[in-house]
């Protein structure tokens, strides 16, 4: 089995500290938790922008009464159901995600004691 060591320039933890396990846990995981984070942070973004094209697609119906640029009213209305349905979809594949680094975490920390 390999040994990670943590080391910050001349400092060491002391055994048995609770720095050491954690530096080796997000080690063992560090792709799953930043794809973890990483979609954290694309759903944060995200979260807003149902709003803007909701606030743009009733500036539209507002300001073009004949309806005679219809396109704009296109756009504004399929991003306002791509980002809807993106968010949806990323907030339950974090949650996948989020399922996943826990169970890996647990095997991680039984195998510690091994």
């Amino acid at each position: 089995m390999r040994t990670i060591k943590l080391r910050i320039f001349s400092w060491k933890p002391k055994p048995g500290n609770g720095y050491e396990l954690a530096w080796r846990v997000l080690r063992l995981n560090y792709i799953p938790f930043f794809a973890l984070f990483g979609l954290a942070s694309l759903s944060a973004v995200l979260f807003y922008t149902p709003a803007y094209f909701l606030q743009q697609l009733v500036a539209y119906l507002e300001v073009d009464r004949a309806r005679e640029h219809k396109g704009w009213g296109w756009v504004f209305a399929i991003g306002l159901f791509a980002t809807n349905a993106f968010l949806f979809l990323s907030k339950a594949c974090s949650c996948l995600m989020l399922l996943c680094l826990l169970i890996r975490w647990t095997q991680s920390l039984v195998n510690y004691g091994r």
